[in-house]
């Protein structure tokens, strides 16, 4: 019922929490019976001219509120009834639920809670007004304040960049030098005559900066150079070196490279010829001068041989293999005894000495030609011709040809590791640290191993004893600076200017900048001391304009704070004295007592000062107490002409009966036009009847569970 009377007159239930779920939300039509119909909640307030409230919940717990049956707005019917919300919370209902919430708040909350049962919203719009007015022209302020101050900071960057170029540049008062150019051919910002008008100095400065040290280093450089050009020297291996060497020797090869590769052509078909591995090389045989009938009669033979191969079965050809590795065998036996790297009569296969080992080669030839058949003899005739041609009219002429060219291929065999090498870069290396000419003194076509392991010998002593100890450290970045003037500037060559000459240039440049940082820092020291005065004068304007709205603020807050303090003042002295019939507790009847300061509300028991009743009193004597307070404001606030209910839910559950009957008593005397209280307790409930009898206060008394049972019954 008290659910109902709250949100019929209200429009919410307090204690309603609709975000308990998990992952939605509840609405108020959970509270309907039946879901399917419209929540209705009416009364009648009776007056002298009865009046119809009703408010309806439909579909989706839209909410409509009638007056006589005339739609109206909650702050329509707040107006009718003379009340808000904060009236009916404060005094007008005493909830179970939220009866201790408001004394268990912190003492500042309490205070603006209970200063809210007046309306206070032109106050409170007020208030909010000069917040808004103070913030935005403290914006306004801050947004003009940087509008001054961004170009004031960047002349003041400005000044003291200018300040800073002036001190880096030193003494203004040179000797102004005239101007002469450093440079003809090479175009130089520090060398015009006019400089651009965006340079900085110490840009402009800084590669005549450079030069000047390079010049001042040049003879350390120059020994720095040395000495790395030297260790590169010595680091290049043997073979580049080499190829510097007989450059003429190698161009000499590069010439005759075709003729050579004919020579080595030569020399594999003598070599394969030295196996008894025989074919016929046109090329080879041209070149060595074999006649054309030799060349004719060798094909015909090596087709002849070729034709016999072709007819012998598979056992003749891996016999004829044997024979032909056994011919290899004992040709390269008997070259070796011949070189007297084995004794020429100890057999090379089991180690026997043989009085005639020629004899004992012949009978084993004549044993294994026994096995062969007449093709594999006619086979044999014909590669035995071939071979004697090969050994009696080609070998022979290969051989002599190739010895004449033989010191060609010795120096192609020498070279063949260096001849493609690189040698610019040596050659450059050698150039530089002046050690001469690296080359041989012979011809292109003579060779001498022995004159090049002399010279190499000797660069390489000469490198390390001409390499000389710095006398100054310098820096690899300080290397890689100079290598580049150098070789901008000066072409690699020695420096052409004096210290003097670049000194003369560096003063030209100092006089001509002092001037041009002179002028520029007047102008903008006069900039800043017109950004300086603007600035001040703003803030002097709008530092006193923010104090006075600073000032407004607070006044009104602290007369906001005041009212407060007064629309509590009212209800001290209801609420000792009711709190004091209520609670019975102390000799003279004394209840608590409200002390209000600027930004707290305590209640203090009687001789309890400074302590708060929360934590003294039982939890009957707070709700007591709480019952007290929303009479008082009921007494002191409440509208004669307005709605004139009080709404007690179960205000005698943790009352003693001394303090019930004091409580009954009380609600006597108010003189409300209807009190509405609920209680579970038969006894309480007798003693409110005939509490109300005696002072004649008529009583209407509903047991709610009686009729809930009578009603399920009819229905």
């Amino acid at each position: 019922m008290f659910d109902a009377i709250e949100f019929l007159l209200c429009g919410r239930l307090k204690h309603f929490k609709n975000n308990l779920p998990n992952s939605s939300s509840e609405t108020i039509k959970i509270l309907a019976n039946d879901s399917e119909k419209d929540i209705v909640i009416s009364a009648v307030l009776c007056s002298d001219m009865d009046v119809t409230i009703e408010r309806r919940i439909s579909g989706q717990s839209h909410i409509t509120l009638f007056w006589n049956g005339e739609p109206i707005t909650q702050d329509k019917l707040n107006e009718y009834l003379k009340i808000d919300n904060n009236i009916f919370d404060m005094g007008m209902y005493i909830s179970q639920n939220e009866s201790l919430n408001f004394l268990q708040n912190k003492y500042k909350n309490r205070k603006e809670q209970l200063a809210t049962i007046l309306d206070n919203t032109a106050i409170l719009d007020k208030i909010k007004m000069l917040k808004e007015i103070e913030t935005n022209l403290i914006h306004c302020v801050n947004e003009k304040v940087k509008l001054l101050e961004d170009p004031k900071n960047e002349i003041d960057k400005t000044v003291s960049r200018l300040k800073e170029q002036i001190q880096n540049i030193g003494i203004s008062d040179l000797q102004d030098d005239n101007y002469i150019r450093l440079f003809s051919s090479i175009e130089c910002d520090f060398d015009e005559a006019i400089f651009p008008v965006d340079m900085t100095y110490a840009v402009l400065i800084e590669p005549l900066d450079r030069i000047i040290s390079f010049v001042t280093d040049f003879n350390e450089y120059c020994r720095y150079m040395q000495n790395e050009n030297i260790e590169q020297l010595l680091r290049i291996s043997q073979e580049e070196h080499k190829a510097l060497f007989y450059s003429k020797q190698i161009l000499f090869l590069k010439q005759f490279t075709d003729f050579i590769n004919v020579l080595l052509n030569c020399k594999s078909f003598l070599d394969r010829c030295h196996q008894n591995i025989y074919d016929v090389d046109c090329q080879v045989f041209t070149q060595t001068e074999i006649s054309a009938e030799v060349i004719t009669e060798l094909k015909i033979l090596f087709k002849s041989k070729q034709r016999e191969e072709q007819k012998l079965n598979e056992n003749q050809k891996a016999l004829n293999q044997l024979l032909q590795a056994r011919v290899s065998f004992v040709t390269e036996f008997k070259r070796t005894a011949h070189l007297k790297l084995m004794d020429d009569q100890t057999c090379p296969l089991c180690g026997t000495m043989l009085v005639d080992i020629n004899n004992a080669i012949d009978n084993t030839e004549q044993i294994l030609s026994k096995v062969h058949q007449d093709g594999l003899q006619y086979y044999k005739e014909f590669e035995k011709k071939i071979s004697e041609i090969f050994i009696t009219q080609i070998i022979p002429k290969i051989e002599s040809y190739l010895q004449g060219c033989n010191y060609i291929l010795e120096m192609n065999t020498y070279l063949a590791g260096c001849k493609d090498l690189v040698v610019e870069d040596i050659e450059i290396l050698i150039n530089k640290t002046k050690m001469g000419m690296f080359t041989s003194l012979n011809e292109g076509n003579i060779l001498d191993v022995i004159e090049f392991d002399n010279a190499f010998v000797l660069l390489q002593n000469t490198l390390k004893e001409n390499k000389q100890p710095n006398l100054k450290p310098i820096s690899p970045e300080e290397i890689a600076l100079y290598k580049n003037i150098h070789s901008t500037y000066y072409k690699n060559s020695d420096p052409y200017h004096t210290l003097e000459q670049l000194e003369s240039k560096r003063r030209y440049i100092v006089k001509r900048f002092t001037s041009k940082y002179d002028m520029e820092l007047k102008k903008a020291q006069g900039e800043q001391e017109k950004a300086t005065n603007d600035l001040r004068e703003h803030n002097e304007k709008t530092t006193s304009l923010l104090e006075a709205m600073n000032r407004l603020h607070k006044k009104y807050d602290k007369e906001y704070k005041k009212y407060q303090s007064s629309l509590l003042d009212a209800i001290k002295f209801p609420l000792m004295i009711y709190s004091g019939k209520i609670i019975q507790n102390y000799p003279l009847g004394l209840g608590v007592t409200a002390v209000v300061k600027e930004n707290q509300l305590v209640f203090e028991p009687p001789s309890k000062t400074g302590i708060d009743a929360y934590n003294i009193l039982s939890t009957g004597q707070l709700n007591g107490l709480m019952i007290a307070i929303v009479l008082s404001v009921k007494n002191v606030y409440g509208s004669d002409d307005g709605l004139n209910i009080l709404l007690i839910d179960d205000p005698l559950q943790t009352i003693d009966d001394i303090s019930a009957i004091s409580f009954a008593d009380l609600l006597c005397q108010q003189n409300i036009g209807q009190i509405i209280i609920s209680t579970h307790e038969y006894q309480k409930a007798e003693l409110l009847r005939f509490k109300f009898d005696q002072a004649f206060i008529p009583a209407n008394e509903l047991d709610m569970q009686r009729n809930y049972l009578s009603l399920k019954k009819h229905n």
